[in-house]
């Protein structure tokens, strides 16, 4: 029953409790809004004792408003993201609405004109300054705290821009190769780079791994990118590759960032080049066994020591025949992002 409950209320307040913009919300930010929705639900509370003018007041007056007020900003602290919160509060609001409904039409108000034209006066001024304070409150937490959302949802749009430039899918298909790669970031942008580079009649297919999420990772991913492919531009060998990126990257990066990377080199003879920089092992699948071979190499990742390190290469040999019926490779990367 428990269960059934908060999956009956999840439902339904779901598109707010879930929504990322209150749960990153300051809670000074979240104190100003529930502060806005208690004086504008004041208002409210004060309409209400106006329409039982010809009942007793309730706590000089006071009852209502606070009542409506309380509930109002409770409501909102609970689609906020305490569903759990929302049976109880509606269970003690019924309680409290039937217990105040009770006492106020069981207790007739006084006959006297001015103390009713007191309590008409009182609830119209309590409208008033409750209609114009909360509405100014909520004014200034949209003029705060709107902009700066529109400004950090445009700036991640731009970032996730950037990570679908830089790291497209890729599905190149080179003489005897097929290459298939795709990332899928757990933010807007992350740290994870798949490339691949064909140049006369060579194929160079390379995995990144950048520690760490968001911007900064996204920021040195690009990096790497950019140093890899200039370096191939100029002609070098994949081992020089490597470590022309190890010298680059530690005077751009975080003293903590660094980078691990897998990579394949194939030239056009019986064997292909491979090398690994603190990256898991490459899987090599060769079909006409069965058997799956894990590349492995003990060495430095990328960026980590100033100065740089010097990377050794392996050679794996190709079986003969199509390439791509007789075996496949798997870095080890992408996956997605945790």
């Amino acid at each position: 029953m428990k269960t059934a409950v908060h999956t009956w209320f999840s439902d339904r307040w779901a598109s707010n409790t879930s929504s990322a913009y209150w749960r990153t919300l300051r809670m000074l930010s979240m104190g100003k809004f529930l502060v806005a929705a208690f004086i504008t639900w004041c208002a409210v509370g004060f309409v209400i004792d106006l329409l039982l003018v010809n009942y007793q007041p309730l706590g000089r007056g006071f009852f209502w408003p606070i009542y409506f007020g309380t509930l109002g900003a409770a409501v909102f602290a609970a689609r906020m993201g305490r569903i759990g919160l929302v049976p109880v509060l509606l269970l003690i609001t019924g309680a409290g609405l039937w217990l105040a409904v009770r006492i106020s039409f069981h207790s007739p108000a006084s006959p006297d004109l001015e103390a009713m034209h007191c309590r008409v006066v009182f609830d119209a001024i309590g409208m008033l300054v409750g209609t114009i304070v909360g509405y100014r409150l909520l004014v200034d937490f949209i003029r705060t705290e709107g902009l700066a959302t529109v400004r950090i949802q445009t700036e991640l749009a731009l970032a996730h821009g950037i990570q679908a430039t830089l790291v497209p899918t890729l599905s190149p298909q080179v003489d005897r190769f097929e290459v298939y790669g795709k990332s899928i970031p757990s933010t807007e942008m992350g740290g994870d780079l798949i490339d691949a580079v064909e140049r006369d009649g060579t194929l160079l297919a390379y995995v990144a791994d950048i520690s760490g999420h968001g911007l900064a990772a996204g920021q040195l991913m690009g990096m790497l990118k950019t140093a890899v492919r200039v370096s191939l531009q100029f002609r070098e060998e994949p081992v020089a590759v490597l470590e022309s990126a190890d010298r680059v990257l530690p005077a751009v990066k975080e003293a903590n960032m660094y980078a691990t990377l897998a990579l394949l080199y194939f030239d056009g003879s019986s064997e292909a080049e491979y090398s690994l920089a603190g990256h898991p092992p490459i899987l090599h699948y060769r079909a006409p066994t069965g058997d799956i071979a894990r590349l492995a190499m003990e060495q430095f990742p990328l960026g980590l020591m100033p100065g740089g390190v010097l990377f050794e290469p392996a050679r794996q040999l190709l079986p003969a025949g199509s390439v791509s019926d007789d075996f496949r490779w798997d870095l080890g990367s992408p996956q997605r992002e945790r």
